[in-house]
């Protein structure tokens, strides 16, 4: 497993200035606009995307044929890619809280509870995304995945288009907490259909 991860990031060194880069201009428009979210929201996503970035590489490489001729289980070829995605995720909402502490844009009340839905939002945007990365491959499963990044958006437009009544200010207060619950269980089903997915594969 370990051995797999290091694989991943060995072949992701090449998007680390991307990454860098990125940060640090959306770290310029948080300070200046006095708006941290879209930083943290950016990370999240990013870090998320991570896995399918080197599930790419991995199709790019014919890796999965050459995989299957090593002592190496597909569950850990599955797992191997939640893990970094997790891990990336974990480091996101790390940078995230830090920096709000530092700069003090956020009120301090704020910050963990809305670093907590980015995490949240980055863990459910993974487990919807992988099953069907390794069910279609990276490049049709691109499409769904751009088809599930407008549909939140789509659906905000249409609640404030209807008037519909947003929710209570209890329920905004436990949003945090709900969502880190349905990211959870949400990657736990993702995994386990993940694993069954790339179990029936063939190569």
């Amino acid at each position: 497993m370990a051995g797999l991860i290091y694989k991943d990031l060995v072949n992701l060194k090449a998007q680390a200035k991307v990454m860098g880069i990125l940060i640090i201009v959306y770290g310029v428009i948080a300070l200046t606009s006095d708006n941290t979210v879209m930083l943290g929201a950016m990370m999240s996503i990013l870090a998320a995307m991570l896995p399918i970035t080197a599930m790419a590489y991995d199709d790019k490489a014919k890796w999965d044929k050459y995989a299957m001729t090593m002592p190496v289980s597909r569950k850990d070829l599955v797992l191997s890619k939640y893990f970094l995605g997790g891990g990336f995720i974990l480091i996101a909402f790390g940078l995230n809280v830090a920096f709000n502490l530092v700069v003090g844009i956020m009120a301090m009340e704020d910050i963990i509870p809305i670093a907590l839905m980015l995490l949240g939002a980055g863990l459910f945007f993974m487990a919807v995304t992988l099953p069907l990365m390794f069910k279609f491959g990276v490049e049709k499963g691109r499409t769904a995945m751009f088809i599930l990044i407008a549909t939140p958006t789509v659906l905000v437009l249409l609640m404030s288009k209807l008037n519909i009544q947003m929710p209570s200010e209890a329920f905004l207060e436990m949003l945090p907490l709900i969502l880190i619950v349905i990211a959870v269980l949400s990657l736990v089903l993702s995994t386990v259909l993940s694993i069954s997915i790339y179990e029936k594969k063939e190569f």
